[in-house]
């Protein structure tokens, strides 16, 4: 309620408790109770910051609180309708006028008793109180409640009223221990929720009144909504580690400021052909916050590693070559840079791009990356790697995916409108896998990589965002292609070719000596001419690894291992020893798997000459089978499948007739997969034979 400043008005000022005692226009004479009069214009002293209307018990007059504008709206109608209708009584009391305005009469207005020419405001109450059969001192109460609140001041309480009953701060205390206790545990029901609530009552608090059992389990429905108590077990850690600070959105004020880097397992199947075996597939992804574009990914059975997060860094970096079978729209298409002089500049980098052949996929040149506390992210391949290309590292808050929410929420997307189409598609969770899903997947890695390079191409880059937008055309819809052009007209291409040793530089190190027969690595020999010069010869290093030499290797490719010549200033192969074809790769899961092979016959698994016949025997089936085609390796994965479940079950492979007809090589190949899964279906639990991890 408003306070008017009138003499004799008492009030605090500057911590001292004043009299009006004069009023001079907009200047007033305030006299402390002890202390000369002080002369204050009005505006001053609203200004103060202590100032306020005193009582008769010198205490601040509390206004009266107003009800939110909402309590109208969520009001049943014949309640506001009842209030409205007083009001106007009122009105007519007050003016004579049902509006409350003179200018504005209805028919009739203003009626004999409540004519203010004619009538008194005490004889207009007295006519309005017989009217509407109530006393005098009623019409009175609502005139001032109404001179208060306004409308607000005349609706019924009982109806505002929140039915929300008062919960005891005990129960409270119980109900946050109980939900913090479950947080990282497994999903419970209410009613195990409810008992444990009841057993920490009565241990910690044994005179707090218990509400009935279905007050207490609507109290935890409603408390426990907010924590995720009865949502998925990953949904509620990540509701229990969302910071509790309003969100904000994040924002990237020009094109490569922030890339989020962050790696996911892929809810579908995919059938490694080097061992044979269904393998769960992790994608890691690079997204460009400002165009929400997809720069870089990288597919790697069962887990990826420090130098699979380094080498994505290039990829950011360099632009994606158009593949065999894009339609047009997947071309480059950016103005104001043509695609030759983009190809040019990274020819001398030996990017091996086609000419005129670019994706229209953006690369751009990070000023920073942000990552989680993933190992790869923290080995030190990956973090030298940054600092070789000027990236700036900003680290995720543990267990926090809200820090990189646009990445989290494209899995989503991807895992909706790309993995969902896979055939070996198996749910997000066990609980919502299908039968026997691994029996319909027959995609290989570098398929499955192939597939995802078009969906990308052709659907993320052309699809609307409803995170992209500018500020000035606010309803324009874009999309990350269209963010991108946006980011080039702005800033233009910020992007500097690398050079030609980058790849080199991003690899692997492994320190070794040069011997008379080459360079041991991974169990394996390698030689070339250009090693001829060091041959048992000290490096004069020192440090860790004192008169060795360094080597790069790529864990994709084993076939050869990389040795910077110093005389030649340049990064020289040196290729695998024992290799039938030189041009032939292998990873390095191929070559665990070998040293398996090789331990089932219970052969050394660090003998050169058994692990050369085994590894080039896989190959030779690698390589028969990328002959076959696509028909003969579905037809193998089958057989394959069929061999391990008849093995695990002690019961001899049927054969199939249906394939008698079938070429000779289709029939060999199938022989060769099913005697080798036969041999490892019991080699998944063998030791670590060579002190390298076993990715099966």
């Amino acid at each position: 309620m408003k306070q008017p400043l009138r003499l004799n008005t008492r009030l605090r000022y500057q911590g001292e408790t004043c009299t009006v005692t004069a009023i001079h226009g907009t200047t007033l004479t305030l006299t402390p109770r002890r202390g000369h009069p002080i002369l204050i214009s009005a505006g001053l002293l609203l200004a103060a910051e202590d100032f306020a209307v005193l009582d008769k018990h010198d205490q601040p007059v509390q206004e009266t609180p107003r009800l939110p504008q909402l309590v109208e709206a969520n009001l049943p109608k014949n309640v506001l309708r009842a209030a409205e209708e007083l009001e106007a009584h009122l009105n007519e009391v007050r003016t004579g006028y049902r509006s409350g305005q003179p200018d504005q009469p209805r028919p009739g207005e203003p009626r004999p008793k409540y004519d203010p020419d004619l009538t008194t405001f005490t004889q207009r109450k007295r006519s309005k109180a017989l009217e509407l059969g109530v006393t005098a001192r009623k019409i009175e109460k609502d005139l001032a409640s109404y001179t208060a609140l306004g409308l607000q001041g005349l609706i019924d309480q009982r109806r505002v009223r929140s039915s929300r009953q008062r919960v005891d701060p005990g129960l409270l205390n119980a109900l946050d221990q109980v939900f913090r206790g479950i947080e990282n545990g497994s999903n419970l029901s209410l009613l195990t929720i409810s008992r444990r609530v009841r057993q920490l009552v009565l241990a910690s608090a044994p005179g707090l009144a218990l509400p009935s059992r279905p007050t207490l389990n609507r109290l935890i429905r409603e408390h426990g909504a907010a924590r995720g108590v009865f949502l998925d077990a990953k949904t509620r850690r990540g509701q229990a580690t969302r910071p509790p600070t309003p969100f904000r959105r994040f924002v990237s004020a020009f094109l490569g400021e922030v890339v989020i880097l962050d790696s996911t397992r892929l809810d579908a199947f995919a059938w490694d052909e080097s061992t044979n075996q269904w393998v769960q597939v992790q994608l890691t992804l690079a997204m460009e916050v400002y165009s929400r574009s997809i720069v870089a990914w990288r597919f790697t059975p069962v887990s990826d590693r420090g130098v699979d997060a380094a080498l994505i860094l290039r990829e950011i970096i360099y632009p994606k070559p158009m593949r065999s079978g894009w339609p047009p729209n997947a071309q480059w298409n950016y103005p104001g840079i043509p695609a030759s002089l983009v190809v040019q500049a990274f020819e001398e980098a030996e990017s091996g791009l086609e000419q005129d052949k670019i994706a229209a996929i953006p690369f751009v040149t990070p000023a920073s990356v942000v990552v989680d506390h993933g190992k790869i992210y923290l080995s030190r391949t990956f973090r030298d790697a940054c600092v070789r290309l000027g990236i700036s590292v900003q680290l995720a808050r543990p267990k926090t995916p809200t820090d990189k929410a646009p990445l989290e929420r494209t899995f989503r997307t991807i895992r909706e409108r790309f993995v969902e189409a896979l055939p070996g598609y198996k749910g997000p969770s066990v609980a919502k896998r299908g039968l026997n899903v691994e029996q319909q997947s027959f995609y290989m890695l570098d398929e499955l990589e192939e597939l995802f390079a078009e969906w990308v191409a052709t659907y993320w880059q052309r699809r609307t965002h409803e995170g992209l937008d500018i500020p000035d055309v606010p309803k324009l819809e874009l999309c990350p292609n269209d963010m991108y052009n946006l980011g080039i007209a702005r800033t233009g291409l910020l992007q500097v070719p690398p050079s030609r040793n980058l790849y080199y530089e991003l690899l692997e190190t492994a320190q070794r000596e040069i011997e008379v027969d080459g360079v041991s690595l991974h169990g394996l020999r390698y030689d070339a001419e250009i090693l001829e010069p060091y041959r048992n010869r000290r490096s004069g290093q020192r440090g860790n690894y004192p008169d060795k030499y360094p080597f790069r290797f790529d864990p994709r490719n084993l076939a050869e291992i990389y040795f910077f010549d110093q005389a030649e200033q340049a990064w020289c192969p040196v290729p695998w020893r024992g290799s039938t074809d030189p041009c032939r790769p292998f990873n390095r899961s191929t070559l665990n798997w070998a040293k398996a092979l090789i331990a089932e016959r219970e052969q050394h698994p660090r003998n050169e000459a058994a692990l050369e016949e085994t590894l080039n025997a896989l190959l030779d089936r690698i390589e028969v089978g990328a002959i076959q085609g696509r028909r003969a390796r579905i037809k193998a994965a089958r057989r394959a499948i069929e061999a391990r479940q008849h093995q695990n079950e002690r019961t001899p492979l049927p054969s199939d007739p249906s394939e008698s007809d079938d070429f000779e090589l289709e029939e060999s190949f199938s022989e060769a997969i099913t005697s080798a899964s036969i041999l490892t279906s019991r080699g998944r639990s063998g030791p670590d034979l060579d002190n390298e991890d076993f990715d099966f």
